[in-house]
């Protein structure tokens, strides 16, 4: 369950924090008690409840102040639907799905660029493909970006058709879309598998930014190539094909038409939270899940704000590849003395960070990515220098002013990311391999973004 999008009165609010409690907290804050708007008129929308449970929650926040508020929720199942109008004379709507028309012509123009034009051989093999997306939009933009990526082929088409599975006609609408989107992830190429399922250690509704995704998939080795360059060229290759076949969403576009960030909508969040779960590809710690003591953990995200969440892993971190970190859960973090092969580190927005919690930094000798971006961190650990593998230095709204002497010793650090630049003050310098001096700066932070110029 995740509260989207949520207007109150003429200013705007959202929440997208994924917990039942943290958005009961959230909104007893802005309606409740000494809130706000506990005296003024509220229209709220909640987006996407899954279940009573999580509406018994949110209700309990919200009073009847008598003053024309109103409520308007989102669900995928009717007896949520029922609970949330049960006691206060709501009303329920129920979205019709496309006309017969609609999908085709939606089909049409994804695979072949307009509307009314599809191949004569196709047109039976399309229509009973389109049956199985019962005109559920997402469905057909998925299956038809399937279907665009290969040969247009009746036989082809016919094996995507019996793949999706049989009898799908009757089955509920969440089950047709989800055996269509495992459809859709079993075609793509095994790299292009593992970065979708990267993206599950993300919170719903999250927006990623495509640079830190393409650095982590880097980072993580999920990305093979012979110098950095070609990676981060296959990277953005890798992004946009994921967004191609409708797997992730645009987000943020920049001035230029480019898609800079993505989201990923629910209901593949869903799936690749169970493909991930299953091929132990990933370990979410949040308020619906408890870890395994047997199980190694290879990604470990702390999502959970719960006071009854305190995983006892210690043992199992030895295998840890990622560990990210987001804000809800900031005393969740385990020792860094506990990991051994760290390749990420993602704090990004945990302004409770404290700097003991980066002691032993110095030991994660594989470290490639470290993510401190808007923490309340005013210095670079001295042991820093010891990280001889790390490539990206994200730095962006802290406190750092100065990075310590060590820096230099970061051979293969390719981005160090701050907010703007200053003029570099004294120089340094540092041996290279063949045993000649190279004139490095000591780089004082306003801070400081470098990057090579292939990447500008």
């Amino acid at each position: 369950m995740g509260i989207g999008r949520s207007t109150a009165c003429s200013g705007g609010w959202s929440y997208g924090g994924g917990h039942d409690r943290g958005a009961r907290s959230h909104l007893e804050g802005k309606v409740g008690g000494t809130g706000e708007l506990k005296f003024l008129g509220y229209f709220i929308i909640i987006d996407d409840i899954w279940n009573e449970s999580a509406w018994a929650q949110i209700r309990c926040a919200l009073i009847d102040n008598n003053h024309g508020s109103r409520i308007i929720t989102t669900t995928r199942i009717l007896a949520v639907a029922t609970s949330c109008c049960s006691g206060v004379n709501g009303t329920i709507f129920k979205l019709k799905h496309l006309s017969h028309e609609d999908p085709t012509k939606l089909f049409n123009r994804r695979i072949f660029g307009y509307e009314d034009d599809c191949h004569p051989e196709l047109k039976e093999i399309s229509e009973r493909i389109l049956k199985k997306c019962d005109g559920v939009p997402l469905a057909i933009i998925t299956i038809s970006s399937l279907l665009a990526n290969k040969p247009r082929n009746y036989n082809l088409w016919y094996n995507v058709h019996n793949s999706i599975g049989s009898g799908l006609e009757k089955s509920s609408s969440v089950e047709n879309m989800r055996q269509i989107l495992s459809t859709s992830y079993y075609d793509l190429p095994s790299q292009l598998q593992a970065c979708l399922l990267y993206l599950s250690i993300f919170p719903e509704d999250h927006n990623i930014s495509k640079d830190l995704l393409i650095r982590r998939w880097i980072a993580e080795g999920l990305i093979q190539g012979d110098h950095m360059n070609h990676m981060h060229q296959l990277g953005v290759h890798f992004f946009n094909e994921l967004i191609n076949r409708s797997m992730i969403q645009p987000g943020q576009i920049d001035d230029h038409g480019r898609v800079e960030a993505c989201c990923v909508h629910d209901m593949v969040l869903d799936l690749i939270l169970s493909l991930s779960t299953e091929g132990n590809f990933a370990t979410n710690i949040d308020s619906q899940l408890s870890v395994c003591q047997s199980r190694k953990i290879r990604r470990l995200a702390l999502q959970s704000s719960e006071e009854n969440v305190t995983p006892q892993f210690t043992m199992t971190l030895f295998h840890v590849r990622s560990l990210v970190v987001f804000p809800p859960a900031t005393s969740l973090i385990p020792p860094l003395l506990c990991f051994h092969i760290l390749r990420v580190i993602d704090f990004e927005g945990c302004r409770d960070l404290k700097k003991h919690q980066l002691d032993g930094i110095g030991n994660l000798v594989h470290l490639r990515y470290l993510g401190l971006k808007n923490t309340n961190i005013n210095n670079v650990p001295k042991e820093i220098g010891k990280l001889r593998c790390l490539q990206t230095l994200e730095l962006r709204h802290t406190s750092i002013r100065e990075l310590p002497p060590t820096i230099v010793h970061l051979t293969q650090l390719m981005h160090l990311v701050g907010d703007c630049t200053e003029a570099p003050t004294r120089p340094t310098r540092r041996p290279t391999a063949n045993g000649e001096d190279k004139t490095e700066k000591t780089i004082k932070l306003r801070a400081v973004l470098i990057q090579p110029m292939a990447y500008m």
